[in-house]
């Protein structure tokens, strides 16, 4: 299920779990609010911008540009940091890679997730989007750029949202958690996953705080 489901069928498996909130007693169908860290922040928006009954959603390391990009991205963080690279070793790493999705792709030998990856763009989506939205993000990300952060927030923006809160975490990877390197290919990244694995406190007050006051 993980490479077979596209980015739009992860989507509807999170409105199916809207609507069984909608049928719960004990749940109040006006104060449903949304989470979404990486490519769920970007299912976040998707569900945001065509469920006006979304009251609030928070964007974790969300990306504002297609999955290509984003690869390309994470090539030259992590390979850009190898001791003695050149300029040239470093386009010709970054150019196969690249050249491999698109093969992937046009010889339909790609699973449908990737395919769906390398395609969406959020931006369309960001820009419908009217509940407030929080947009929290790392210094140290090495799979999405910090600056997407304000790109996501000039997208929302521009399509009359005023109620838009951007936070960067210095020194926080991808996922969260406090990491002065980020490099995903660094061994240290994920010994933090395994061991650490835990949110601070001050980014857990942050969103709570921020969910409660709307």
């Amino acid at each position: 299920y993980i490479n077979n489901a596209t980015i739009h069928e992860r989507a509807e498996d999170i409105e199916a779990g809207l609507d069984y909130l909608r049928g719960r007693k004990e749940i109040d169908n006006h104060r449903l609010g949304l989470l979404g860290i990486s490519e769920g922040a970007n299912i976040g928006l998707m569900i945001a911008a065509a469920d006006p009954t979304i009251q609030a959603l928070v964007v974790m390391a969300g990306s504002a540009s297609s999955g290509r990009e984003i690869l390309e991205w994470q090539v030259l963080y992590d390979t850009a940091q190898i001791e003695g690279i050149t300029d040239e070793e470093l386009d010709r790493i970054l150019e196969q890679r690249l050249k491999n999705v698109e093969k992937w792709i046009a010889g339909g030998q790609t699973k449908p997730w990737r395919k769906s990856f390398v395609e969406y763009s959020p931006l369309s989506s960001a820009r419908k989007v009217l509940c407030p939205v929080l947009i929290i993000h790392g210094d140290r990300d090495s799979h999405v750029p910090v600056e997407h952060a304000r790109l996501l927030a000039e997208a929302i923006m521009a399509g009359g949202n005023t109620d838009v809160t951007v936070r960067i975490l210095h020194n926080h990877n991808h996922l969260f958690l406090k990491d002065a390197d980020g490099r995903f290919t660094n061994k240290r990244y994920l010994k933090l996953l395994i061991h650490t694995n835990k949110l601070s406190e001050n980014l857990l007050k942050l969103v709570s705080d921020w969910f409660s006051s709307r």
